[in-house]
């Protein structure tokens, strides 16, 4: 591995304006997330880089090695985090200032990414309004080199080939990943051990003895840095979220960043283009810029979800600015200027008043006190959810949400559906019946049935329905769940028709929505009668098209959706 090389950071331009592109104008550059993968494997690829040089001169330190991480991290995200607080303190109400001190404390601790995992999908509409989401992919890095560094002392110490062994616990993660979009597609783009074979990818092409010999020949790497361009470009054009994402659609943008480490510095694309000034100078700053971009369209979407683009496109200048300003005046002094030591202690220092900030705010329901108006304060203790959800599931029903006998341990009743079927807990209760909780959310509650968009893996409630028709006491099967979506397969975006979100419904023998709807409902009943069940079958609750939190007013005079209240 060479030592500094300004196409790398060339390269992470491109990453960031892909990532800028997408969050700004999603229905533009529809693949512009998969910025996140080249970051990734150009991460794994600079890292690994200096540990194995640090390890082959026997200079390498694991104390050193986390102090220049807290150095290089600490500073943006501090200034970032604080910001957040203070700009919720005064906008946000009490049940969103809740839940971003949660956030805070989860980006403190770097596990942001297993509180998304556990709230909702990266590509959920009310994810656009959580302001530190953004931050899972840096809890991702953060959880692999926590482990990392170890792993390739001991391989370096063992009588191992090191590329290989890295090379195969990539082939791993990226399995376990495929197999996660099936099982698990929210816990496939958050949980590392389905994403560190990208970080494990680029930490095996600074590790592979080989690519300094074959990729310095001029018509190899000159023919394969445009096929890396053109895969990275197609990638960010073609890939698509309903693709099932990671996985393989993440192949292509993953080989054309290591095609295009592997080939630079000195062919024309990395002379001309990834090694030029405005490129390099965006990806000195793309760390600070990849952390405000998100805050502020965020804040603009809660504020005003209908933001033209000028608005939008006025908030990443803005973001611009706020990078560059991060990056002379906290960034370049703290890592750079002395004492070290002090600088050290004062970061973990400070990250840790945050991280008790963020959990302080979160404890205090949001601080409802920030307001006099008792419909503001109200806004903390509207319910979201349901106790029953956090039921766990085991053996053959692992693949559910929630399992649960409730009410005594023969049930009489069987309730199967999605999150929108929990509504129907606390009236059973009140009924006095022995029943079983089965479901899932966000999945179609009839057999053989799913939902596209990396929503729900088809088959998904089949172990439910086993379950109940295993159990002859089971005489009553209550169907429920969010009907209209499955049959019309659209979530409107704020009332919006031309932003709804699309979620094609899965079954065996294709069609459209109200197509496969009726076929699986019915194949689903007539199974269900067979076996003598009786069923009941009960309609969703009328859907309002928005978010009736959007009515409350926000302080001082700052209100989302006049037009919808």
């Amino acid at each position: 591995m060479q030592g500094y090389r300004k196409d790398i950071d060339g390269l992470r331009a491109f990453a960031i304006l892909a990532v800028v592109l997408f969050h700004t104008f999603p229905k533009g550059l529809r693949g512009g997330f998969v910025g996140v993968d080249v970051f990734f494997v150009i991460s794994g690829y600079l890292i690994a880089g200096i540990i194995d040089r640090e390890i082959q001169a026997q200079r390498f330190s694991i104390r050193h090695f986390y102090a220049r991480r807290i150095r290089r991290i600490f500073p943006a995200l501090l200034v970032v985090l604080t910001f957040v607080l203070l700009i919720g303190a005064w906008v946000l109400l009490p049940g969103e200032y809740r839940q971003l001190g949660l956030h805070v404390a989860a980006g403190v601790g770097f596990v942001e990414n297993i509180i998304l995992w556990q709230e909702a999908g990266y590509f959920d509409g009310v994810s656009e309004e959580k302001l530190l989401l953004h931050l899972w992919s840096l809890a991702v890095e953060e959880q692999f080199y926590l482990v990392f560094p170890m792993l390739l002392v001991g391989l370096h110490r063992g009588a191992w080939k090191v590329p290989n062994i890295v090379l195969l616990l990539a082939v791993l993660s990226f399995s376990l990943g495929l197999k996660s979009l099936t099982d698990d597609p929210s816990g496939a783009f958050f949980l590392p051990q389905n994403r560190i074979w990208e970080l494990l990818f680029g930490a095996w092409i600074a590790l592979w003895e080989g690519s300094r010999r074959f990729f310095r020949q001029r018509f190899v790497s000159e023919g394969l840095s445009i096929v890396g361009v053109f895969l990275l470009m197609g990638s960010m054009v073609l890939i698509r979220r309903e693709m099932g994402f990671p996985g393989v659609a993440a192949i292509p943008p993953v080989l054309g960043t290591g095609l295009l480490i592997l080939t630079g510095p000195q062919t024309f694309l990395h002379r001309r283009l990834l090694s030029s000034r405005p490129f390099v100078g965006l990806g000195l700053i793309s760390y600070p810029l990849y952390l405000w971009h998100w805050v502020l369209l965020a804040l603009g979407h809660l504020l005003a979800p209908a933001l033209p683009a000028t608005g939008r496109l006025a908030l990443i200048a803005l973001s611009f600015v706020l990078a560059v300003l991060t990056t002379r005046y906290v960034e370049q002094p703290i890592r750079f200027g002395s004492p070290p030591k002090l600088r050290l202690q004062s970061l973990c220092a400070f990250m840790l008043v945050m991280g008790i900030l963020g959990l302080g705010v979160y404890g205090a329901e949001g601080i409802p006190r920030r307001f006099k108006d008792p419909r503001q304060q109200m806004a903390t203790h509207l319910p979201s959810g349901h106790k029953e959800a956090d039921a766990a599931c085991v053996g053959p029903l692992l693949g559910l949400d929630f399992c649960r006998t409730i009410g005594g341990e023969i049930p009489e009743v069987a309730l199967i559906g999605d999150s929108h079927s929990l509504h129907l807990v606390e009236g059973l209760k009140d009924a006095g019946l022995n029943f079983l909780l089965l479901g899932r959310g966000g999945c179609p509650p009839f057999r053989d049935a799913g939902l596209g968009g990396g929503q729900c893996p088809m088959g998904a409630l089949n172990p439910a329905y086993d379950e109940v028709l295993r159990h002859p006491e089971i005489k009553t099967v209550i169907i429920a769940g969010r009907f209209g979506l499955y049959w019309n397969g659209q979530i409107p975006v704020e009332n919006r028709k031309s932003q709804a979100l699309d979620f094609p419904l899965l079954g065996p023998s294709g069609g459209n929505n109200p197509t496969v709807f009726a076929a699986q409902a019915e194949a689903t009943i007539k199974a269900l009668v067979a076996n003598g069940k009786r069923i009941v079958f009960v309609l969703d609750v009328p859907e309002l098209g928005f978010d009736p939190h959007q009515c409350l007013r926000r302080p001082d005079g700052l209100s989302r959706s006049k037009d919808l209240c």
